[in-house]
Parts: structure tokens; C-alpha cells; sequence
């Protein structure tokens, strides 16, 4: 187990506890629910235990949730019958739900200027951790001590800027751009968590509670791993070189129009001819700037074309990985109903 918390734990009594106010509060009373568990909820505690250790280590997520399917695993493993084996793998939903809520939460308090919105959803999540942790020793029929939640998200916040879980604000990042980095951190969050549970989905079973999961989270998701294609795809606008090709024919127009004026006073008054007579500078010139013109003309259209080629098969690459994840989250999302 990954003690990464306080280390002043053996400083608080958890016997005594009846209030919950500090996250070393919170690990102490679940130290002390394990020591009258069974296994089995022994090992679900210690799970519980590695998603709130996340709080306060946010670099060890990924494996923080490896060590937490392990336990469940051993959970689950030593469940001494059907019932408590359905009780931990239902919980191990919950708990993966409370975690998600919580990132939430955490973005809510990062990114909008309503800190208090923010805290109050860290008090939610808090407390949801408490009443699951609960939970799961009641299930084991455990002695367990009634405790209350209080104000722990004030502690959470604290303790979370300390570790740098909660980053402090760069003064030379703006508003939007730190925004943007959150948002992109929580999705890669969820993206990971649901690549676990589809590949644990074996073990902890069916719910209602992550297919929900699966629902709310598919078009962020989808929006953050389709994001290249949809960029390439907007960067290439057919117009830009229709414009670029049209302002070179102008460009030589104009360019033409202004030598003719001079040729044509050469013309007139150099060797007496008329303008635009067939022998004359001004002729000659118009009639090679025709085909110039001709020919530009005929390289715009064809590049007109193949532009609007290439735009079509890059729309249809990035409505087609559209369509692919879709498939893909529509599938977990009905793995997972019971």
C-alpha cells in the first residue's frame, strides 16, 4: 500500500474519530475499518485507499489504478461467497464513479471563477468516498465507527496544492489556455480509467453505474481522439488556393494593362502605328499575355479540383473515426448494463 499521505498518521487516534475533517483523517479511519475486515473487504479498502492516495499524487495515477484493480481482484478472490462477491464488485463501480465525479470536481474548481461551486462538488465527492468506504465494512459486518464528513474539500484543496495536484496558476498562461490544459488532463484521465475497466470488465462484472459512465463521457472522448483529423481537416481550405491563383490573375491583368498604356504611346509615337495593330508591341504583347492568362486559368480550376478531392477524403477520415469511436463507446456502454 502506497503510504503517501501524512506521516504523522500514528498521531491520530482512529478509534476516536466520529468526524472526518483532513484526508489524514480519512486514511486513518480506513486503516481502521481494514483491521475488522474480512480479506476481502480488507483488499476493497485498500483499493478505496489508492484512489484517494491519487489525490495527493497525481503522477501516479496510472498505476495507482493498476495496484487498485489488483486489489479488487484479491477482492473479489477472497469473497467468501456469491453475495459479498456481487457487494465488492458493485462497489468497485461506485468507487470508480466517485472517482470520476471528483476530477470533475476538481476541473469545476480549477477552471471556473464560482470557487465555491467547485468546493461544494469536493464535498460531494468526499463524502461519497466516506459513505462507499462505510459501506463496504457493513457489508463485511464489520464494527465500524458512524462518522460525519466535514469540510474535507477545504483539506483537499489544501493538501492538493502542496503535492501539486492542483496546479498553481502561471502567471504568463491565460485564463483560456489553462482551461484548455485541464480539460485536456481530465479527459486523458478518463480515457485511461475506461481502457482499464474495458479490460477488467471480466472481473468486476456489469453495471448500470459505468455504462452511465461510458454514455455521459463518449463525446468528449471522442472530441479529444478525433482532435488531429478535424484540425488537418481544417486546415486545408480549397479556397485559400482558389484565392491565392485568382489574385495572380488579377495581378497579371492589371500588370498588362498598365504596359499596354506605355507600349501603346511607343506604338504611336515610336513607329507611327496604331495601337493594338497587328504588327504593333501592344498587340504582341496581349496576345502572349492571353495565353498566360489561359493557362493560369486552367490551373486554377485543376487545382481548384484536386483541392476539393483532398478535402473530401479528409472529411470522410475524420466522419469515419467519428463513426469508429462511436461504434467503439457504444459498445463498452452496452457491455456494461445489467
Amino acid at each position: 500500500m502506497l503510504n503517501i499521505f501524512s506521516k504523522d498518521l500514528k498521531k491520530i487516534d482512529a478509534e476516536k474519530i466520529t468526524e472526518i475533517n483532513t484526508i489524514d483523517e480519512m486514511e486513518a479511519y480506513l486503516k481502521h475499518l481494514q483491521k475488522n475486515s474480512s480479506e476481502s473487504i480488507s483488499s476493497a479498502l485498500s483499493a478505496q485507499l489508492q484512489v484517494i492516495a491519487i489525490i495527493s499524487s497525481p503522477q501516479l495515477i496510472d498505476s495507482t489504478f493498476d495496484l487498485f484493480f489488483a486489489n479488487v481482484k484479491k477482492s473479489i478472490k477472497y469473497s467468501p461467497n456469491e453475495h459479498e462477491r456481487e457487494i465488492m464488485k458493485e462497489k468497485t463501480h461506485v468507487i470508480i464513479n466517485n472517482f470520476i465525479f471528483f476530477q470533475n470536481a476538481k476541473l469545476e474548481y480549477l477552471t471556473q471563477d464560482n470557487k465555491k461551486n467547485g468546493e461544494k462538488l469536493l464535498q460531494e465527492a468526499a463524502e461519497m468516498f466516506a459513505e462507499t468506504a462505510l459501506d463496504l465494512a457493513l457489508s463485511g459486518n464489520a464494527k465500524t465507527i458512524k462518522v460525519v464528513v466535514k469540510n474535507l474539500s477545504q483539506s483537499i484543496i489544501k493538501k492538493s496544492k502542496e503535492s501539486g495536484f492542483f496546479p498553481r496558476v502561471v502567471e504568463w498562461y491565460n485564463k483560456k489556455e489553462k482551461q484548455k490544459i485541464e480539460e485536456k488532463n481530465f479527459t486523458l484521465v478518463i480515457d485511461s480509467i475506461l481502457q482499464k475497466v474495458d479490460y477488467h470488465k471480466e472481473i468486476i462484472g456489469k453495471s448500470d453505474i459505468t455504462a452511465g459512465l461510458v454514455r455521459r463521457w463518449t463525446e468528449r472522448l471522442i472530441q479529444h481522439q478525433t482532435f488531429n483529423s478535424l484540425a488537418d481537416y481544417n486546415r486545408h481550405q480549397p479556397a485559400k488556393s482558389l484565392s491565392l491563383l485568382l489574385k495572380i490573375i488579377i495581378a497579371l491583368v492589371i500588370l498588362l494593362l498598365g504596359f499596354s498604356i506605355i507600349t501603346t504611346l511607343y506604338d504611336y509615337f515610336a513607329l507611327g502605328l496604331k495601337p493594338f495593330q497587328e504588327s504593333s508591341v501592344t498587340s504582341k504583347m496581349w496576345s502572349v499575355g492571353k495565353y498566360i492568362t489561359i493557362i493560369l486559368t486552367s490551373m486554377l480550376v485543376f487545382s481548384f479540383i484536386i483541392s476539393l478531392i483532398i478535402d473530401v477524403i479528409k472529411y470522410k477520415n475524420y466522419t469515419k473515426q467519428v463513426l469508429e469511436r462511436k461504434k467503439h463507446y457504444k459498445a463498452l456502454e452496452n457491455s456494461f448494463y445489467e
